[in-house]
């Protein structure tokens, strides 16, 4: 009697120790597809944001020389072409904190911590 209560131990003892072998395993597999999921969307909206940035580059030096066509001066068209750059700088540096950091922070945990359960609401 006393073998059969120490060998039903040792069996719950085996199950739990195995019950909690799988949930670490689960929750490392959850956290490395959450990792990978966010690289994978920090990388494609780096992409993005890289491709965004030529255009602009492209379009402004594009600006600045129809400017200086008008302006019948490059270096003044180049000059307004800065100086609107200036303009935005500042105006982002004054409103930084409520438009543009919260936002981006927002943006990161959402992407870091997106659940099962976020991506079975929008299968459904």
């Amino acid at each position: 009697m006393e073998e059969e209560k120490i060998f039903q131990l040792h069996s719950l003892t085996d199950k739990l120790k195995r019950q909690l072998e799988l949930k670490i395993d689960l929750l490392t597999l959850q956290v490395n597809e959450n990792v990978a999921k966010a690289a994978a969307t920090i990388i494609t909206r780096g992409i993005l944001i890289v491709i965004m940035l030529l255009f602009v580059v492209f379009a402004t030096i594009g600006l600045a020389f129809y400017l200086g066509t008008l302006y019948n001066s490059l270096w003044q068209g180049f000059l307004v072409v800065a100086a609107g750059y200036l303009l935005i700088g500042l105006i982002t540096f004054f409103i930084k904190d409520g438009i543009v950091e919260k936002p981006l922070v927002n943006v990161f945990i959402r992407i870091l911590f997106k659940s099962k359960n976020d991506e079975q609401a929008k299968q459904n």
